[in-house]
């Protein structure tokens, strides 16, 4: 399948990843001749030079560099996006009823003091024992839940 411009969605996620760094290969008309890492080892230098300098043509040479930096975080946007969405379409999602949800809200704002103190109401001293908190603040929480839910049921 084909872009509006012609690419093709595997032309355009040809990309490699190292060390955290993404990598893409992008293809430039080379009208201006052959360009290669000498060639600009050569223009790097001189495009700063007149751009700190103001020599011309400064103005052209840093609005181009400017596009470059934007274009560039447009395309770390972009590519986020695409990765996030992949990931959350490929990622089972699970489903919380608004109560529990509500109750959970309640719980993780509770101080670990309360949390224990409410704890000890719904859970017995045999489950609560082995429970330190903070370190086991969430197995609390999904313990009280499970025994509240269970106790509903009935």
């Amino acid at each position: 399948m084909k872009t509006a411009k012609g690419n093709t969605y595997s032309n355009l996620l040809n990309v490699s990843v190292i060390n955290g760094d993404l990598t893409m290969v992008l293809k430039v008309p080379m009208a201006i001749g052959n360009i290669d890492k000498e060639w600009l080892d050569k223009a790097i230098p001189w495009i700063n030079d007149r751009i700190i300098s103001e020599k011309k043509p400064a103005h052209t040479l840093e609005r181009a560099v400017l596009n470059i930096e934007r274009y560039r975080g447009m395309l770390t946007d972009a590519y986020t996006m695409l990765f996030e969405a992949y990931q959350y379409c490929t990622t089972p999602q699970t489903r919380q009823k608004p109560a529990d949800k509500a109750q959970l809200t309640v719980f993780a704002a509770m101080s670990d003091k309360m949390l224990r103190e409410f704890a000890k109401m719904y859970l017995s001293e045999d489950r609560m024992g082995d429970m330190i908190l903070p370190d086991d603040r969430e197995t609390v929480i999904s313990e009280i839940m499970a025994t509240m839910k269970a106790q509903e049921e009935k």
